[in-house]
């Protein structure tokens, strides 16, 4: 059953290779490759080979069952599109952002540095040890024949790739690329349906016409409390999952693109940017983050920073995919938020959020429950992407996803497709 829930949030599956690199693992029976081969998204221009394929997970992540559960493989590459690396004669080519905001700043595109990598397995299999929800380290990869070329940022990199052709492309990179190296890591998950993946079923607008309004609270509360729970289950471990101050605001891992769901419980995952806990300030913002980042209910961030925040703390921009947007009108609201219109389901997800973070506790509802709201989700969001011509692929758009839903208005007609989907 999960395997056909991630067909239906992802759609078709990406093709990616196989090449030469080192393997650090930790248990070699948990990986599926053999030593010393790494998997790669890539543009391929070396002789005929045959691609594998595997679910996407993200932009640069890949994902496919191995053993009972989910193989993962993180930052091996771009799976389609003009800035997708390279490999020809032997070496992966690809760039180098200099000025980015996306995790330390600095970046090769498509994969992690070593020391990324190094710190996502620690902590993971620290997580472990000490029994928490967490998914399972099972190693790293290391690309060392990697070149880049230089850019600013994406926006740069776009700009340069829309205009070259590949031959003047490759041109460039035989004169002017540098030689360095860049990292990929394994680890192995119960499921890998992202909470916020579920959260975009009830963001679709007349979702209270198809799913009963006290079970979608409920089953939102329950969400909640269980990701809250666990994220405080680290920190009474002393471990931050991931925020660093930068630039006014922060660059954040504790949002709900990093909790995944299953039929009966919720785990955490993503771990590149963990940390030793610090002070109370840093534990409080990143409840904040898991209420509201990568969160589409309407609202979420209103009620979020009322939650969570000082009254009297300034805006913020929030890095890892997601720019606090002014139109929700964040400052002021205060306690105000929660009787906004349309704001009940994203009380319902935070008052979820708050309980399992402070009681440590979640949210009692029954197993069969679980299962049908997560199984009707997963049909309603796949609708809601075929009725805006969103392609599957694309995860984790939310202000695109924002702004699509404002574009359009759904008819009677849709709705009613929609409630009979959901019914097979």
């Amino acid at each position: 059953m999960t395997e056909d829930y991630i067909s239906r949030l992802r759609g078709p599956k990406v093709p990616y290779f196989l090449i030469e690199g080192e393997t650090r693992l930790l248990d070699a029976s948990s990986y599926p490759y053999g030593r010393n081969r790494l998997p790669v998204q890539c543009n391929f221009l070396e002789e005929k080979r045959e691609p594998l394929s595997a679910h996407i997970t993200g932009l640069r992540s890949i994902v496919f069952p191995f053993e009972g559960q989910w193989f993962k493989a993180k930052a091996i590459g771009i799976p389609s599109g003009a800035s997708r690396p390279i490999f020809r004669d032997g070496r992966l080519l690809s760039y180098y952002l200099s000025q980015t905001t996306i995790g330390s700043g600095t970046l090769v595109w498509g994969f992690m540095s070593i020391e990324e990598t190094k710190n996502e397995i620690h902590w993971m299999k620290r997580a472990r040890e000490l029994g928490l929800p967490v998914t399972e380290p099972v190693g790293i990869g290391v690309y060392e024949d990697i070149f880049v070329l230089e850019f600013k940022d994406r926006r740069g990199l776009f700009e340069h790739l829309n205009k070259v052709r590949l031959d003047d492309l490759l041109d460039d990179f035989s004169k002017n690329s540098k030689r360095t190296t860049v990292a990929c890591s394994f680890c192995r998950e119960p499921t890998d349906i992202r909470v916020d993946e579920i959260l975009y079923a009830f963001a679709f607008p007349g979702a209270e016409k198809i799913f009963d309004a006290d079970d979608s609270k409920d089953y939102l509360k329950w969400l909640g409390s269980s990701c809250g729970r666990n994220l405080r289950l680290h920190h009474d471990s002393g471990i931050l999952h991931g925020t660093i101050p930068r630039a006014g605001g922060v660059m954040t891992n504790s949002h709900v693109a990093n909790h995944l769901v299953g039929e009966e419980e919720t785990w955490m995952t993503d771990y590149h940017m963990a940390s030793q806990l610090r002070d109370k300030a840093t534990r409080r913002m990143e409840v904040y983050c898991l209420s509201c980042v990568m969160n589409p209910l309407p609202y979420a961030q209103v009620i979020g920073r009322a939650r969570f925040l000082p009254r009297k703390s300034p805006p913020l921009g929030l890095y890892e995919g997601l720019v606090l947007s002014p139109s929700e009108g964040i400052a002021g609201l205060g306690e105000l938020a929660p009787m906004l219109p349309g704001a009940e389901l994203a009380e319902a997800f935070t008052d979820g959020v708050e309980r399992g973070y402070n009681r440590r506790s979640t949210f009692k509802i029954g197993p069969e429950l679980k299962r049908n709201m997560l199984r009707r989700a997963v049909r309603m969001k796949e609708e809601m992407w075929r009725i805006y011509g969103i392609p599957k692929g694309m995860q984790r758009g939310v202000e695109y996803v924002r702004r699509t839903i404002a574009s359009k208005k759904i008819t009677e007609e849709e709705l009613s497709e929609v409630a009979e989907a959901l019914r097979d």
